[in-house]
């Protein structure tokens, strides 16, 4: 990576960490809350941190509590985080969201 894509890379990690910190919690069950959420993973993920996962995990565990209502097309999209969650923490409960 050339120092440019490095330095843009760096101001969007600290881009994204501070939108973590003034995030509402847990994050609305909408399309543009779940891709920000599964960027949050993914990063996670390429940068092998756990930075996102308290975030993810309780929204998550928020919805399993309060079911939403999935009656059109934006609020199916949540499922991304939930399917990615189940698979890195295990947790069966995520299923039901994710299904």
């Amino acid at each position: 990576m050339d120092k440019r894509m490095q330095a843009d890379f760096e101001k969007a990690e600290r881009l994204v960490s501070d939108v973590r910190l003034r995030m509402a919690s847990p994050m609305r069950w909408m399309w543009g809350q779940a891709l920000l959420g599964y960027a949050l993973f993914t990063l996670d993920e390429a940068r092998g941190t756990e930075e996102f996962t308290p975030l993810l995990t309780a929204f998550c565990d928020h919805y399993v509590a309060h079911p939403p209502a999935i009656d059109y097309a934006d609020r199916a999209a949540p499922a991304l985080i939930t399917y990615a969650m189940q698979k890195k923490t295990g947790n069966s409960g995520y299923a039901a969201l994710t299904e």
